[in-house]
């Protein structure tokens, strides 16, 4: 977060962070699952809950965002208003994580713990 915002979704590039909040609130990101980055959510949960098509809707979305020649490529004079300075912001623990937390939560990853006592 920064001193205007309390925590939301970057993303790093280099020295920078780009504003996922932002780019949902503007209508700049609307790709299948974004929705989950903006609003005033305080974590990640929403957006990991998701189904992986969601994921990597997003990601390919912001990948073309940041892509030369979009809308927000520097070089065409796109908006700087996305991207925060790393240093001037505060990170935060991107998940809520309850009081349980199961190891064994997928049928792959026990498959790879049993497979190493075999």
């Amino acid at each position: 977060s920064a001193d205007f915002a309390g925590p939301r979704a970057v993303v790093a590039i280099g020295d920078y962070a780009l504003d996922c909040h932002a780019l949902v609130r503007d209508g700049v990101l609307e790709a299948d699952g974004s929705a989950a980055l903006g609003g005033e959510r305080s974590s990640l949960n929403d957006f990991a809950g998701l189904e992986c098509e969601s994921w990597a809707a997003t990601r390919s979305a912001l990948v073309k965002l940041l892509s030369p020649g979009s809308e927000l490529d520097p070089t065409r004079g796109g908006p700087d208003r996305y991207l925060l300075r790393r240093t001037d912001l505060r990170m935060h623990l991107p998940v809520s994580i309850g009081d349980y937390t199961d190891f064994y939560s997928s049928i792959d990853h026990a498959r790879n713990v049993g497979a190493m006592f075999r």
